[in-house]
């Protein structure tokens, strides 16, 4: 911590300022008492952060800040370390004084970063398991019933030869095993369709939402704009998973028959929205819904790609909103926007109990 004058000179600092004076100074100055707060090289932050750095300082000085809070890289002797930077403007009996802290925040974006790639190892493990599980729950445990099925029916034919009075237990299992089909081929359904690699994201967002209607009963207005093509495949594959986590939560927990799904570039960013008109769910605090297993998991597809998840909830249903944004991001993903394709542009329109209100997100 440094305390600077109305000018931005060096009057105090605390023990941690002059050990770092010392060290920069090699030995000979252990305060820097005097100098300008600015021109101190051994604070200089990068080129790209330099100029944001200085006009906040500038403003303070000038008093038409009160206060002062970024983040810079300083170039060190042992490289780029990052600085927590916060500074704040007192008037004084005998004239303007600036309180600056700086704090070295390495550590902590090391461990941020660390996490972050964690979080994307268990998303891309996550996408496998759902890819395995889909393939055995549709290749495997369907063929059996659907296998168990037609030995009903054969059961069936011979009971009714033999004059047995089976004829409620039989519909009965037929019931149960045409259910257990629906439901299962509705989950292969919802954990991995297979044709985002193949059609897009928009063709397959429209798809899948079709697909959902027709599975669950529960009807899908959808406008899915051509312009989200754009999207890495990365971020295209996140998104697709946050809306089939957003529909299947609706299918297991709202109690709704109407969803409404938007999706389209707004600026720099994409915005996804999706509105039930069911009962609402999870523990509320206000109306922002407190995270599950099943939002905490949309949460860190979104904040993967440096986006953001908000999920609010009361009586009259609930909206998942996610925006992520696409400048610097791409880059960053090692993977280049896509050019729009004009036909890939899609539209589905079901007939759904009307949804209260507009959905006016973006």
């Amino acid at each position: 911590m440094v305390i600077l004058d109305g000018e931005g000179r060096v009057v105090a600092g605390n023990d941690s300022w002059r050990r770092c004076v010392l060290a920069a100074s090699g030995g000979i100055d252990d305060s820097a008492v005097g100098q300008r707060y600015l021109s101190l090289d051994f604070l200089r932050p990068v080129r790209a952060d330099y100029p944001a750095y200085r006009a906040g300082f500038e403003e303070l000085l000038r008093g038409s800040a009160s206060e002062l809070n970024l983040a810079v890289r300083v170039r060190t002797m042992v490289g780029k370390q990052h600085f927590r930077v916060h500074a704040a403007r007192f008037a004084r009996p005998d004239g303007v004084q600036l309180v600056v802290m700086r704090e070295d925040i390495s550590d902590l974006r090391e461990a941020r970063l660390d996490l972050a790639a964690l979080a994307g190892r268990l998303v891309d493990v996550q996408e496998r398991e759902r890819a395995r599980y889909a393939e055995e729950l549709h290749d495997s445990t369907a063929q059996h019933l659907a296998a168990a099925s037609l030995n009903v029916m054969v059961l069936k034919e011979r009971a009714g030869r033999e004059g047995w009075d089976m004829d409620a237990v039989i519909a009965e299992l037929e019931r149960s095993i045409s259910e257990s089909l629906r439901e299962i081929r509705s989950i292969s359904y919802l954990l991995h369709p297979r044709t985002l690699d193949r059609d897009g994201l928009s063709a397959t967002l429209i798809r899948f939402a079709t697909g959902f209607s027709t599975r669950t009963g529960i009807a899908v207005r959808s406008a899915v704009a051509n312009d989200i093509e754009r999207l890495p495949t990365v971020v295209q594959r996140a998104v697709l998973r946050i809306a089939q986590e957003a529909l299947t939560n609706v299918h297991r927990h709202a109690s709704a028959d109407a969803v409404e799904l938007r999706a389209s570039m707004h600026g720099d960013a994409l915005a996804l929205s999706i509105r039930d008109n069911g009962h609402g769910f999870g523990r509320a605090v206000g109306s922002e819904v407190v995270a599950g297993v099943g939002i905490a998991g949309m949460e860190a597809r979104a904040h993967r790609f440096g986006g953001s998840l908000r999920v609010s909830s009361d009586s009259s249903g609930t909206t998942v909103v996610l925006r992520i944004p696409l400048r610097g991001r791409a880059k960053g993903l090692g993977a280049k926007l896509r050019p729009t394709s004009a036909n890939r542009s899609r539209r589905h329109r079901a007939a759904p109990r009307p949804i209260q209100g507009d959905l006016a997100l973006f």
